[in-house]
């Protein structure tokens, strides 16, 4: 964790404390001066208000500028606002560029109870509460509206700087060419890229665990722990191969490798030895590879090794040949398996 994240995390550690100070004696206050069926209603609304207002910003501080990398030689356009309109006048631009706006917010007071947003042209982008400081607006698709009429924009909770700061940049569209999608589990490419694979022409989607643990639901049809993980990996692993039908990926560009949630980090450290499943007791990943259509390295013994790993996902790509790799991003997504998957 980083020096930054340790010093917000004790600050907020403190003002909890603070606050559950001040919470006990309020109640205690109100336990002898109201009726009592008043202190449970009490209770619950303090919950609520925690749950609906303070339980964000651990990590980061919504004061904190934002701090984008741009790619190199990208140099950045200073605009102004005008009456509410955001205006370019360069004609130039390819309606397919990306267009990144850097501006100056700053939360009203009611920004800090509601999420402020920003409305600009036809799109709607929200921020957390109390976010003060360079902020980043994704104008993508708005070109043409940008260099001719002018964008409209109005703050929500929020005011925005006349300064503003555009830039743009063209890169290769991720759709254009043979594209693989990495997923850790089952509904993981769902979840973050359904809006990319779905418009796309050439995908590919390879899914390496079963995603059977956590099968407690599972278990109240009456099944044991490792039958209910068993059934529920099974579940998964149908899913990973049929849920991409609805995006337009045919089942012959799936493949569900058949490895074990939570297993990945272990089995990167030690890369010859078997992980088997924590909760469904089994150990060969060729029962859940049973739907795919190619054959891979893994299927000779089936053990779930990091060495098979490795060579199930380069049998993958010689076969499926992708221009553009899809997967976690390590710093933003913190699941271990996620990160192993990078």
């Amino acid at each position: 964790m980083s020096v930054r994240k340790q010093q917000l995390l004790k600050q907020h550690r403190r003002n909890k404390r603070i606050a559950l100070l001040a919470i006990i004696m309020g109640l205690l206050l109100l336990g002898f001066i109201a009726p009592l069926w008043l202190l449970p209603l009490a209770v619950l609304l303090v919950w609520v208000v925690h749950e609906a207002w303070f339980a964000d910003h651990l990590f980061y501080s919504p004061q904190d500028d934002y701090q984008y990398r741009f790619p190199d030689g990208v140099q950045p356009l200073s605009l102004r606002l005008v009456n509410g309109r955001l205006q370019l006048q360069e004609s130039s631009l390819a309606q397919q560029a990306t267009v990144i706006a850097k501006v100056q917010i700053n939360s009203s007071w009611l920004g800090r109870w509601f999420d402020p947003s920003i409305c600009i042209g036809n799109d709607q982008q929200t921020f957390e509460r109390g976010a003060h400081g360079v902020r980043y607006l994704n104008l993508t698709g708005q070109v043409e509206a940008l260099t001719t009429a002018g964008l409209a924009v109005q703050g929500r909770f929020c005011s925005i700087a006349t300064q503003i700061q555009l830039y743009v940049f063209t890169q290769p569209s991720p759709t254009a060419g043979n594209m693989m999608i990495l997923a850790p589990h089952a509904d993981d490419a769902e979840l973050a890229a359904f809006g990319l694979y779905s418009g796309a022409n050439n995908v590919s989607i390879v899914t390496l665990t079963q995603g059977e643990v956590e099968a407690e639901y599972y278990q109240r049809l009456g099944l044991s722990q490792q039958h209910a993980a068993q059934l529920k990996g099974r579940l998964r692993a149908w899913d990973s191969m049929a849920i991409p039908l609805w995006g337009g990926v045919a089942q012959t560009h799936c493949v569900q490798l058949g490895y074990y949630c939570m297993q990945l980090p272990k089995m990167a450290k030690q890369p010859d030895v078997p992980f088997a499943s924590q909760q469904s007791a089994e150990a060969d990943i060729r029962t859940a590879r049973r739907h795919n259509t190619i054959q891979l390295p893994g299927d000779a013994t089936g053990l779930p090794t990091w060495q098979n790993l490795l060579a199930d996902l380069a049998a993958c790509l010689m076969h499926f040949k992708p221009d553009v790799l899809v997967m976690p991003h390590p710093e933003i997504d913190p699941h271990a398996d996620h990160i192993a998957t990078t």
